[in-house]
């Protein structure tokens, strides 16, 4: 058991609204993101290794679906007090061109579903006599990534996830430092941290 974990048993916890605490929360919410685009692409990994038979395709589509997704969030504009910034990639060679095409991926994936990736074509069957027969189709569609394409999803997550820990600790002492600065009459007056389960009509709140 952790200290956090040993205190959480012992005492309540108090809610902080200051901006520290805004950001620190942005920053431990994009760290559980990434901690599932490691668990997202190393069980397909896992799943390619041994073999992905007919049956195993749409699973390996939800993996490659969810981890882009989970992937760029950070990334984009939100709601969240910070945004991730490529930069954090440039001391890897390669990296910034891979987080580069899963970003395009993503977004082809979202929003774009008219592009090379995802393709239909129709046409007719013509016989030898020259008579048109039928209509069919042919479609095409990347479903997943390469067994590369999952490690290297599976690496630019995990740089992420010790980035995001390093600018954590410093938040989590300089919070500290804060709240230790604090009189009793102030801590007494932060409300204690609940979750409440949302609502269905909160599905329509961008917060």
């Amino acid at each position: 058991m952790d200290k956090q974990e040993n205190l959480a048993e012992k005492l309540p916890l108090k809610r902080m609204t200051t901006p520290t605490a805004k950001e620190l929360e942005a920053l431990i919410s994009m760290h559980q993101d990434y901690r599932y685009v490691m668990q997202l692409s190393h069980a397909a990994v896992q799943l390619i290794e041994a073999g992905v038979s007919d049956d195993d395709q749409v699973l390996l589509q939800t993996y490659w679906s969810a981890a882009l997704n989970a992937y760029a969030r950070p990334f984009k504009d939100g709601v969240r007090q910070l945004k991730m910034k490529p930069d954090i990639f440039t001391r890897i060679d390669g990296a910034t061109e891979s987080h580069d095409y899963f970003m395009n991926q993503r977004d082809k994936l979202i929003a774009h579903s008219v592009n090379p990736f995802e393709e239909v074509y129709v046409g007719v069957f013509v016989d030898a006599d020259c008579k048109v027969v039928g209509v069919g189709e042919l479609s095409g569609r990347l479903v997943a990534t390469s067994l590369e394409g999952f490690r290297d999803l599976n690496q630019l997550a995990k740089i992420a996830t010790e980035h995001l820990m390093d600018e954590i600790t410093k938040c989590k002492a300089e919070l500290l430092k804060k709240a230790s600065a604090m009189t009793c009459d102030e801590l007494e007056k932060l409300a204690e941290v609940k979750f409440t389960v949302p609502s269905p009509e909160q599905s329509k709140d961008s917060r």
